[in-house]
């Protein structure tokens, strides 16, 4: 069939990350989790796509929040 992976190395992966995560970071949120293994496997440089300005917005916000 079409679309069905011909292995599980992809979940095997994510189970992977997840495990290392929550033994290394054992009070991690499941948010945080999600975020982290998300970055960890997207292709895209997300921040290098984006204008000097709206670096600079997202650099002011993320230091509001500390």
């Amino acid at each position: 069939m079409t679309g069905i992976p011909s292995n599980n190395k992809f979940s095997e992966t994510i189970f992977g990350h997840l495990d290392r995560l929550l033994k290394e970071k054992s009070n991690i949120s499941l948010i945080a989790s999600e975020a982290f293994i998300t970055f960890v496997h997207n292709k895209i440089d997300w921040h290098s796509e984006k204008s000097d300005q709206e670096k600079g917005y997202f650099a002011k916000k993320s230091q509001n929040r500390c």
